[in-house]
């Protein structure tokens, strides 16, 4: 595993936890907690920093090492059968976002170019990315992340005048039950970014940069979520399939600038590529320490092949696609929320023992 800087690791923790939740997420959200879905997101923001405390302190306890060696390490039989869950969640990922991305494109950009051909384009895009190892992904964060940052910070500028304060009123009308049951979307989907202890150790993943990262992907969704509750509604955007994307395409400029989506998708395309390149390359280095006789290099197009096959073999259409969101939230909050308890419970400190030796150590 190369170096990263702790820079680039806040990097890689803010497009885990936003990117996924960016243009699809808010209509699940908007359906379950209506016009206080903004109380989801704080709610999922508290947890899922419980969460990456318990892991990079578990990590801590291990110097040098990620939670993939820690758990095939320490215990290979149990600790192979806890990473075979989190290789199934990166695995319909992957699939997903690919899909996803692919019809995103063909819906708001290229009409007549048949999906599979987008799909191809993506996965060997990812697949080049992979085979140029983890610095270069981290690179590409530093890249593409702050120009989307940078035209997410201009859509509530320019949408100011669609503002109406009624949309928000009244507050808490159904009490927290709404709330709660909107905040299990959100959490599994800021709580991908307990991913990044499975790949980097406590030395360049510090608590205060998992805290950085996560709270930067919470205050930008957070706003964006009261963006689109200003300006359209919970009743519309509960409606809407890409409640973000609708917002941002009521953006009128001038006359002559009435498409202010366009520039936004040249660099969120490139952002999400970059976001499944992570997580395949997530994926091929857990099975190399779950399969050691495995090597990357050598089965990186391979994989990027099967996941093409598999993108068509499990959506057959974008319904199936968005309907599919529910399942994998609800697979990813269990793993989530489970396997960081056990992790933290099964790889707890030894007791001292007079003689023995220090916690921790193996």
């Amino acid at each position: 595993m190369e170096i990263i800087s702790n820079r680039q690791a806040k990097l890689l923790g803010i497009i885990l936890a936003i990117d996924g939740m960016l243009v699809s997420l808010p209509n699940k959200v908007f359906q379950l907690s209506a016009r206080d879905a903004w109380m989801a997101y704080l709610l999922a923001y508290l947890i899922v920093m419980v969460l990456l405390w318990m892991q990079i302190r578990t990590t801590s306890r291990f110097p040098g090492k990620n939670l993939f060696q820690i758990m095939v390490q320490r215990h290979p039989v149990v600790g192979r059968a806890l990473v075979l869950p989190v290789l199934l969640f990166m695995f319909l990922v992957i699939i997903r976002d690919v899909r996803t991305l692919s019809e995103f494109v063909t819906v708001e950009l290229l009409a007549y170019t048949p999906v599979p051909v987008i799909s191809a384009l993506i996965v060997l895009a990812v697949v080049v990315t992979v085979s140029s190892r983890f610095e270069v992904i981290s690179r590409m964060c530093e890249i593409w992340l702050p120009l989307v940052l940078v035209f997410l910070a201009l859509v509530p500028v320019l949408l100011f005048p669609e503002f109406e304060i009624r949309h928000t009123l009244p507050i808490l009308e159904k009490g927290f039950v709404p709330v709660i049951q909107g905040s299990w979307y959100t959490v599994a989907a800021m709580g991908q970014i307990l991913l990044l202890p499975f790949l980097l150790p406590s030395a360049q993943l510090r608590m205060k940069d998992g805290i950085y990262g996560l709270s930067i992907a919470w205050v930008t969704m957070e706003w964006l979520n009261l963006c689109i509750l200003l300006s359209m509604g919970s009743a519309v955007a509960s409606k809407l399939q890409n409640p973000f994307y609708e917002m941002v395409r009521l953006i009128r400029v001038t006359d002559f600038l009435d498409r202010f989506e366009l520039p936004l998708d040249m660099v969120y395309v490139p952002l999400m590529i970059t976001k499944v390149a992570f997580f395949l390359f997530a994926f091929m280095y857990g099975m190399e320490q779950l399969i050691p006789a495995l090597h990357m290099d050598k089965l990186v197009l391979s994989f990027g092949a099967c996941c093409f096959s598999f993108s068509f073999w499990f959506f057959r259409n974008a319904s199936q696609l968005f309907s599919f969101l529910r399942t994998l939230s609800l697979f990813a909050l269990i793993l989530e929320v489970g396997l960081t308890c056990l992790i933290f419970v099964l790889f707890r400190p030894k007791q001292n023992v007079p003689g023995g030796s220090s916690p921790g150590s193996t």
